[in-house]
């Protein structure tokens, strides 16, 4: 038997079948769960005796005001987990994701509605456990942003802005150091016309030495005229999966500086689809990027794919670029500032961090 409520469902049954009905089990059906399904069984004897009547009637009583209970507990619980789920839509997360982080949210909200007496969870209840999850779950490369390596190479496809954020990290590596002389720019990209001379500008503009390798020996010979720079920032060649020839070059290339000192780092643009993001990271695993720099985060609406892929990845994030600007258009990777790009929570993070900022 089927009603909008247990207690509809129920009525129904009272009604076709008298109320010499046992339930034994009960259940939410529907895509949206707002329905109740009852099954039970119609007692064969009913020639019970006044007192058993009695007897039993108490304790069913009790049993059903304790299911209904549960039922209202349980359906408090859905309707949040539902809430969370549509945030997290919105925000272009992961199946994968999501179901670890709802999972998580269910197992909070249970633990919370263990205590009768307190108050059910609401809306903003589910949002901050949920805001909880993403920043446990959130891995940023403190150890590069405080300790950068001397040999700093960026890595990714053709097109996700390699070029630019490397001149963008040049300029906050120069404003914190204040120190321009200590910063040194190398391109590897002698293929695409205008590469060179891109880099060579951004470098003239910034105040510092900007050089070019197409070869072992041209990257060895750089290397050695940088020997007294505290960081070498590398630009590499874009490739394509399928191109062998720029594969095998750019291995080449980047056996030259000491492994102990060069850190690779992987650009993928946030407009990126998931499976292209994907594609890159298996096509550098071969040099074990440490960390990911996202760029064009101003030409998607979400950032929920990448926080997800990162996670999955196990790959930490670095920085994320919003914008051709050089060098305000970069950010060092924040708990603070991913929230802020979040949307679908009532929560102002924006606000929040301006009010302690002021």
């Amino acid at each position: 038997m089927t009603g909008k409520t247990f207690e509809d469902a129920l009525a129904k049954a009272y009604k076709q079948y008298g109320k010499d009905i046992h339930i034994y089990s009960r259940r939410t059906i529907g895509r949206s769960h707002k329905e109740t399904e009852i099954n039970f069984y119609i007692q064969e004897n009913k020639r019970k005796t006044d007192a058993l009547k009695v007897e039993v009637s108490e304790p069913l009583a009790s049993d059903a005001k304790r299911d209904d209970e549960s039922a209202k507990e349980k359906s408090v619980i859905d309707r949040l987990v539902e809430y969370a789920q549509n945030i997290l839509i919105q925000n272009d997360f992961s199946k994968r994701y999501m179901q670890k982080a709802l999972t998580s949210l269910r197992k909070e909200l249970e633990k919370r509605t263990e205590n009768t007496e307190d108050e059910p969870p609401r809306e903003s209840d589910a949002e901050l456990i949920l805001v909880d999850y993403i920043i446990s779950s959130l891995n940023i490369d403190m150890d590069t942003q405080v300790h950068p390596p001397r040999i700093f190479v960026l890595l990714g496809p053709t097109g996700v802005g390699k070029t630019t954020t490397l001149a963008k990290i040049a300029a906050l590596f120069c404003y914190e150091n204040d120190k321009k002389d200590s910063v040194g720019m190398v391109t590897l990209d002698t293929f695409r016309v205008g590469a060179f001379e891109q880099s060579q500008a951004f470098a003239k503009a910034l105040g510092l030495e900007c050089k070019k390798a197409g070869d072992e020996k041209e990257f060895f010979s750089v290397l050695d005229e940088f020997k007294d720079k505290g960081i070498i920032l590398v630009d590499t060649l874009g490739k394509s999966p399928k191109d062998t020839s720029l594969a095998v070059r750019l291995k080449t290339l980047l056996s030259v500086p000491p492994r102990d000192e060069m850190k690779c780092y992987l650009v993928v643009s946030a407009s990126m689809k998931s499976s292209d993001i994907n594609s890159s990271l298996e096509q550098f695993a071969s040099y074990n990027p440490k960390s990911l720099i996202v760029t064009k985060i101003d030409e998607t609406e979400t950032i929920g794919n990448i926080l997800s892929i990162s996670d999955a990845k196990k790959l930490s994030l670095l920085f994320i670029t919003d914008g051709q600007l050089v060098p305000q258009d970069i950010h060092l990777v924040s708990s603070s500032f991913v929230l802020s790009m979040l949307k679908g929570f009532s929560i102002d993070f924006s606000a929040i961090w301006q009010k302690q900022i002021n």
